[in-house]
C-alpha cells in the first residue's frame, strides 16, 4: 500500500465534526428559503385565482340574486289575484269546481317557487339586504371549485389500491344510503299533495264563511295562507329533501344518486383530514446526511 493510500485511509477513519450553531442556523435558513421560494409561484397563482374568482362571481351573481328575491312577492301577488278573479267571476261558487281550479293555481305557484329555487337559486329569504353572493361567499365558492379540480386530478393519477378502496367504499355507501333514504323520499312526496289540499280547503273555508267578501281583506288573508303554503314547501325542500317531483316512481335516492352522495361524503372527510394535517404539521427536522458543514 502506498503512502498516499494510507493517508487517505487515515483521513476516512476520523468522523466528521459535529455541525456548529452557525451551521445549524444557516441550514434552517436555507431550508426555509427553499420552502418559501419553491412554492411561492404556486401559492401566488392559487391566491390570485381565488380572489379573481371571488370578484367575478360576486359581480355576476349578486344583482341576479336581488332580482330573484324581488320576484317572489310578485309571483305570490299574481297567484292571489288569479284566485280572487276566479272566485268573483264564476256564476255559481261550487266547492268541487272551485277546489279543482285553486289546486291547479297552487300547482302553478308551487312550480314557480321551485323554479326560483332550483334554477334561479333563491334561498328562501326575500330580504335584499341579506344575500349569499357576498365577497366572502364568492371566495369560498372559488376555493371549493379549485379544491375539487385538484381532487379530480389526484384521484385520476393516484395509486390503484387507493382507488380500489375508494370505489369499494362508494359502492357499499351507495347501497346503504339507497336502503335508508328511498322510503323517506316517497313519504315526503306523498305529503306534498296533502299540504296543497289543506291550503285549498283553508282558502275555501275562509271564502265561504266571511260575511262580506271584500277584496282587500280577502287578498290579505289569502296572501298569508300562501306564505304558509310557501314556507311548508320550503321546509319540505330544504329540510326533508323534496326535489319538486311528486311522482313516487321517480326518486333521487336511486343507486346512482346514492353513489354520488357517497363520493361527496368521502371527499368531505378527505378535506377535513387534509386541513387537520396542515394545521398540526411540524417543522422540518435536521437531517444529518443533508447537512453541510463549515469547518474552521
Amino acid at each position: 500500500m502506498s503512502r498516499r493510500d494510507m493517508r487517505v485511509e487515515r483521513v476516512m477513519e476520523y468522523p466528521p465534526p459535529p455541525p456548529s450553531k452557525c451551521a445549524k442556523v444557516l441550514y434552517y435558513t436555507w431550508k426555509l428559503c427553499s420552502l418559501v421560494f419553491s412554492h411561492f409561484v404556486m401559492i401566488s397563482l392559487v391566491v390570485a385565482y381565488c380572489i379573481l374568482g371571488a370578484v367575478t362571481f360576486e359581480r355576476l351573481e349578486a344583482q341576479h340574486e336581488r332580482e330573484v328575491k324581488m320576484n317572489i312577492s310578485q309571483i305570490r301577488s299574481n297567484t292571489t289575484q288569479s284566485i280572487w278573479h276566479m272566485t268573483r267571476t264564476v256564476p255559481l261558487l261550487n266547492q268541487t269546481n272551485w277546489t279543482s281550479d285553486v289546486v291547479d293555481m297552487l300547482k302553478d305557484f308551487e312550480n314557480a317557487i321551485l323554479l326560483e329555487m332550483k334554477v334561479r337559486g333563491w334561498d328562501g329569504n326575500e330580504s335584499t339586504d341579506h344575500i349569499q353572493w357576498t365577497f366572502t361567499g364568492a371566495l369560498f365558492y372559488s376555493i371549493i371549485v379549485l379544491y375539487y379540480t385538484w381532487k379530480l386530478c389526484s384521484l385520476v393519477f393516484s395509486h390503484f389500491v387507493m382507488i380500489s378502496l375508494v370505489v369499494a367504499y362508494c359502492i357499499l355507501g351507495a347501497v346503504t344510503f339507497e336502503r335508508l333514504e328511498a322510503q323517506h323520499e316517497r313519504e315526503v312526496k306523498m305529503n306534498i299533495s296533502q299540504i296543497r289540499s289543506n291550503t285549498t280547503q283553508s282558502i275555501w273555508h275562509m271564502t265561504r264563511t266571511v260575511p262580506l267578501l271584500n277584496q282587500t281583506n280577502w287578498t290579505s288573508d289569502v296572501v298569508d295562507m300562501l306564505k304558509d303554503f310557501e314556507n311548508a314547501i320550503l321546509l319540505e325542500m330544504k329540510v326533508r329533501g323534496w326535489d319538486g317531483n311528486e311522482s313516487t316512481d321517480h326518486i333521487q335516492w336511486t343507486f346512482t344518486g346514492a353513489l354520488f352522495y357517497s363520493i361527496i361524503v368521502i371527499t368531505t372527510i378527505e378535506l377535513t383530514l387534509m386541513l387537520t394535517t396542515i394545521l398540526s404539521h411540524e417543522g422540518p427536522t435536521l437531517e444529518r446526511e443533508n447537512t453541510f458543514y463549515i469547518t474552521q
